[in-house]
């Protein structure tokens, strides 16, 4: 079979290194559900950097950790946390910026009415369900929980509030200039981490690959950057 990463042309690795060839991608899906906005980026980035934090106080509900009920296990019993609902976890009233786990994956909101546990506990019947912008118990969960805004780091990145700002702060030009700056040192030091550990070209053999004069590395029998497209 016919193979196109075969004919590609092969970069210098410094210009590899240095991200020559790299291009930052800020692509994202967006839609509307009823009084909630919502966005999938195609990049991942906290969502407590970009959006506006609500001006009363709030709290943090968090549905999945890990895995449903993963939250009340991890978080349930740790200062300033409490089980809520059996499965999830509620923090204390917050007021500043909290630092978020995201060692995971995560689903949680932010809650700036001043409902009591119980009544938070009551809007829970459907905590779990898949965070999908096409799926309808999804929706009747938002809705009836109503929070400031909801995150989902599990499949991807997807973000839902009923304020349109938040959702426009994902692609704001200080935000995409921040993923960038991030997802370009990530590139780069993972480029470096994999240089560092097939390279050098050393030989003294030259490539195994039809028409490639490069020298192989120590550990095959192609030159790094077609050992790479194997």
């Amino acid at each position: 079979m016919h193979d196109p990463n075969k004919y590609l042309p092969i970069p210098e690795v410094d210009d590899w290194l240095n991200l020559k060839d790299w291009t930052f991608r800020c692509n994202y899906k967006q839609g509307q559900h009823g009084d909630f906005y919502w966005i999938t980026p195609y990049y991942t980035w906290d969502f407590l950097d970009c959006i506006e934090l609500p001006q009363t106080p709030f709290r943090i509900l968090m549905t999945y950790f890990d895995w449903f009920g993963g939250a009340a296990a991890c978080f349930g019993s740790k200062p300033g946390w409490q089980v809520v609902a059996e499965h999830c976890a509620l923090s204390d009233v917050i007021t500043e910026k909290p630092v978020i786990n995201y060692g995971a994956d995560i689903e949680l909101m932010l809650i700036d009415e001043p409902l009591s546990k119980s009544e938070i506990a009551g809007r829970l019947s459907l905590a779990g369900v898949d965070a999908d912008p096409d799926n309808s118990d999804f929706w009747k969960f938002i809705e009836e929980v109503e929070p400031y805004c909801f995150a989902s780091y599990t499949h991807g990145m997807f973000f839902t509030a009923k304020k349109k700002e938040l959702i426009e702060s994902f692609y704001s030009e200080e935000t995409l200039q921040n993923v960038e700056r991030t997802e370009r040192e990530k590139e780069r030091a993972g480029r470096a981490r994999m240089w560092e550990m097939l390279g050098p070209e050393c030989g003294p053999e030259t490539c195994v690959d039809f028409g490639c004069d490069r020298l192989r590395i120590q550990l095959a029998m192609r030159c790094f950057f077609h050992q790479r497209r194997r």
